[in-house]
């Protein structure tokens, strides 16, 4: 923990930029120690939301670029770990889901929260989860990259050619490089000057059980999936809604109807994965309004339109002529 002398300095209002410098040789922070070290003293033992913001908070203002460390590997696991008022309710929703599973379903819950209720055993386990997504990520990634080397990238034609290659250097080489530049830029203006904007103001309020927030909202990312959910009102059809979007954006690779892998000379094709894209778009502006006219009528459209794209993708790979003609003997081969 911090020395009582940081404390003081701040309670009187001094300048404390130079505190982790000054402090006492009883402090857990010290300049002397790794980067490591320090990160790990500043995580208070478990305690109920307070100790574990605390924790959090030391991390970003007391470890010598622990903000920096914490908003580069912000990701989805992330949500819960800060334990603010809408991470815990956060996770108690989403967890709470389980239940609707039949005979098995709060079984799962006690299980996941390590209790009957969300508490540190359940940080803990998000902990765990948020080291180990990683993991699986590299994993992930070079499964990726073996299929990569065995079957070749798409290209814009989607006609696959044995004899007419492109070598990775320098032209695929520059233009990752180019992408990866480009991702650089976005990602340091992102962090250094509007890392809470995709944020929720009531994360920065202390876990508390006792309060339910006005309007629970998950990350930006899952706000499609969070009105696909609510656009049903009974709670087992809204959990049931949600497993066939997973299992639809699984199978779409598996949808071999066109014998070209390109919507570049498909305009229906085109159409429709512009009407989906602006259709996940509403979800996504839907899942952050509140539960109330007219977002609750507008919300149960979209989720149609969604699962309807799913149930037509294979039509238009049949219905015109999707290549030039100089590339149709060839393909058809």
């Amino acid at each position: 923990m911090i020395s009582p002398r940081v404390l003081e300095r701040r309670e009187s209002g001094k300048n404390p930029s130079d505190s982790v410098t000054e402090q006492s040789d009883d402090s857990s922070v010290t300049q002397d120690d790794p980067f490591d070290a320090r990160f790990f003293r500043c995580i208070p033992p478990p305690s109920f939301g307070g100790g574990r913001k605390k924790g959090v908070e030391h991390v970003m203002r007391d470890v010598e670029g622990g903000w920096l460390l914490r908003y580069m590997h912000a990701n989805g696991a992330r949500y819960v770990p800060p334990w603010g008022q809408m991470s815990f309710w956060g996770a108690t929703v989403i967890t709470s889901l389980a239940s609707a599973i039949p005979v098995v379903g709060d079984t799962i819950v006690t299980w996941l929260w390590g209790g009957f209720s969300v508490d540190n055993a359940t940080l803990n386990r998000f902990f765990s989860l948020h080291h180990l997504l990683p993991f699986i990520l590299v994993g992930a990634s070079l499964l990726h990259l073996a299929a990569l080397h065995q079957y070749g990238s798409n290209n814009p034609l989607g006609v696959h050619s044995e004899m007419d290659h492109i070598s990775f250097y320098p032209y695929f080489y520059v233009k990752d490089l180019v992408g990866w530049v480009a991702f650089a830029i976005f990602f340091s203006i992102w962090i250094f000057y509007a890392p809470n904007v995709l944020g929720h103001p009531d994360n920065y309020i202390p876990a508390n059980p006792m309060p339910t927030p006005p309007h629970i909202v998950p990350e930006w990312y899952f706000l499609p999936i969070h009105a696909i959910l609510r656009s049903i009102p009974d709670k087992s059809g809204g959990v049931a809604a949600i497993a066939p979007v997973f299992i639809c954006l699984l199978a779409l690779p598996f949808f071999k109807s066109m014998y070209v892998r390109s919507s570049s000379f498909r305009p229906i094709h085109q159409g429709i994965f512009w009407l989906l894209l602006a259709d996940r778009l509403l979800l996504g502006w839907i899942g952050c309004q509140p539960v109330e006219a007219p977002f609750v009528t507008i919300g149960q459209i979209p989720p149609f339109v969604f699962f309807l794209f799913f149930a037509i993708t294979p039509i238009p790979g049949r219905v015109g002529r999707g290549i030039p003609n100089s590339y149709t003997d060839e393909t058809d081969q």
